[in-house]
């Protein structure tokens, strides 16, 4: 996803540069994709080099450097500049929309805009009234629609590329698929239900919960009363069960827990209960200092409720949501 946002923040000077350097007419996987010679002349010269699953497309790049290198002087000197980074992009690749700063969004007449969400770098945020379901760029897999506090795990979590990760309750797998942009599709993401030992140093665990921060979407999620507290309790234990099960691996670095229930027993009171259980062995960590709605803090005894975070309909616009960052202490490391 972050490859997408920066592919829109420089979209009209990619276009030109493939029109100049007709590099899109020297390989037949460009000529049925433009926006995947977009991509790959993106990461050519903007990105991180083509590397990981971008190397099939080395030797074609290397065949084509002196046309492309052409194309952008001759863009530089028609823009007056001598660097391509100076030229702000404009224009979007999503067809139709136009690509703005998220601080100019309510100033905006027309609704269809595009910009890079303000909390999550590698989120890209779109107006409330757009359904871009039967979109092109959403059917041929070039983005993935998910709602923004469903993408605070695997961002707080953050695996730098490279890493081993598991997604420990990976269906329907949107998060596996945030984890593996995030990694710039490198490294190893084990996505399974049921665990199993390994090397592996950071873990995402999102289990099943009550959902009440999804049914209340539209409406109050306080509200929601449709879980005995029997339930609650067996859902409780199950993710206790889950989360130790994670914190539980020799090598693990960072463990994020998450869910989208708006109940402290499937959130804090989860934390507080593991978390005392550890030993001294893992912290909990701020996550997202400049996060303005925070976990509850439940008595004298469990402080760190501040750490975590909530997301609600009211405060953040988006579904009901909790997370927690787990970071294993230098003593045990």
């Amino acid at each position: 996803m972050s490859v997408v946002c920066e592919c829109l923040r420089h979209a009209s000077i990619l276009r030109e540069v493939l029109e100049l350097s007709s590099f899109q007419l020297c390989d037949k996987r460009f000529k049925k994709n433009e926006e995947l010679a977009l991509v790959v002349l993106h990461q050519h010269l903007f990105g991180k080099g083509l590397n990981g699953c971008y190397s099939k497309f080395k030797k074609t790049v290397e065949s084509q450097k002196s046309a492309i290198h052409s194309a952008t002087v001759r863009v530089k000197l028609i823009h007056k500049v001598k660097s391509l980074n100076e030229i702000v992009s404009s224009s979007s690749n999503i067809p139709g929309y136009e690509y703005i700063d998220i601080d100019n969004a309510d100033s905006q007449s027309s609704s269809s805009w595009v910009s890079v969400d303000p909390d999550i770098s590698n989120l890209l945020t779109l107006p409330t009234s757009i359904d871009l379901h039967n979109h092109n760029i959403l059917l041929n897999g070039s983005i993935i629609l998910q709602d923004k506090a469903s993408c605070l795990s695997s961002f707080v979590l953050n695996p730098p590329s490279g890493s081993h990760v598991i997604d420990a309750c990976a269906a329907p797998g949107n998060k596996t698929s945030h984890l593996a942009a995030i990694m710039s599709n490198t490294g190893l993401i084990t996505a399974f239900e049921k665990n199993k030992k390994s090397d592996v140093e950071y873990i995402l665990v999102d289990p099943s919960c009550s959902g009440s921060g999804i049914t209340g979407r539209l409406g109050s999620i306080e509200e929601d009363n449709s879980y005995s507290e029997e339930r609650l309790e067996k859902l409780a234990s199950f993710q206790s069960v889950i989360l130790k099960k994670a914190l539980s691996f020799p090598r693990v670095k960072k463990v994020v827990y998450s869910t989208c229930s708006a109940h402290s027993k499937e959130n804090e009171q989860v934390v507080r209960d593991v978390l005392t259980q550890m030993e001294g062995r893992f912290t909990l960590e701020e996550a997202l200092p400049s996060w303005s709605h925070r976990g509850e803090t439940l008595d004298e005894e469990f402080p760190l409720g501040v750490n975590c975070i909530r997301a609600s309909p009211q405060t953040t616009k988006t579904i009901g949501f909790f997370l927690a960052l787990f970071t294993k202490t230098s003593d045990f490391s």
